[in-house]
């Protein structure tokens, strides 16, 4: 449980949980390219495993991915990191418009 545990603790909790299972796990190359198709796409139906028990696996830590990413993505300091880059991309966008005049 988390009780008691702020969401950050939650969410290092979670990442650890996830690296533990990353390190114990025996993934085959077909594994390891089904989970990263999942990952990439989003989707734990984006690409099979070779056997049913690898299927699992890439799911589970499929999901797990996911939710510490969208986790990662509500915090704080993730919202103010990602809106400063979108600043400066916008004020490198306006300079070159700027220079193309």
């Amino acid at each position: 449980g988390g009780a008691g545990k702020s969401a950050f603790q939650q969410l290092v909790g979670a990442m650890m949980g996830l690296t533990q299972t990353l390190n114990e796990s025996e993934f085959s190359d077909e594994s390891l390219f089904a989970l990263r198709t999942k990952m990439i796409k989003a989707s734990g139906g984006a690409m099979v495993a070779p056997t049913e028990e690898e299927e699992q696996l890439t799911n589970r830590v499929c999901g797990a991915c996911l939710g510490v990413a969208t986790a990662i993505s509500q915090q704080p300091f993730f919202q103010k990191v990602f809106m400063l880059v979108v600043l400066k991309l916008q004020e490198q966008e306006a300079q070159q418009d700027h220079l193309a005049l």
